[in-house]
Parts: structure tokens; sequence; C-alpha cells
């Protein structure tokens, strides 16, 4: 987790989503990911239970650091799928 995640709620030692990979994915990886999620029939425009677009998610609260090209490749996608 990030500085400002455990600063807000301490640590956490339960389980959680992720929890194995400490240091997240590799950000090609994550593009190769969405890439093959989408060939596979995935629509980056869904939207989640509480009805946030992924570009939504991403302006709001969101804890992840360090990934800026994963995020700037999905906008792209967004964007894209939008026109």
């Amino acid at each position: 987790m990030n500085k400002e995640v455990i600063d807000s709620y301490g640590e956490y030692s339960g389980d959680y989503y992720g929890d194995k990979l400490p240091n997240g994915l590799d950000e090609d990886f994550a593009i190769s990911l969405i890439d093959k999620i989408i060939e596979c029939g995935g629509n980056i425009l869904d939207k989640n239970y509480y009805q946030e677009s992924i570009i939504e998610i991403y302006k709001g609260t969101f804890y992840r650091t360090g990934n800026d090209k994963f995020k700037e490749y999905v906008k792209g996608l967004y964007e894209n799928k939008l026109s």
C-alpha cells in the first residue's frame, strides 16, 4: 500500500486483493492484460457496481501509485471508444 493509505487507515495485515503482489503489476504487463480483456469482449465503457466508469474511478480516491503509463493508456482506450 502507498503511504497515503497507510497514513489514513494504518497497516492492514489481513488479506486484500493484490496483497501477494506488494509491488503491484508491471505497467507493461497490466497494459497487455487490459488489451487481452478487451480482445475477449470486455467493454472499456462498462461501469462498476457503483455506476462509475474507469475514468471516474481514477479521478476519485484511487490509491495505486506508479501507474501513470497504464492510466494514460486506459484513458486513451476509453476516449477512442467514445468517438
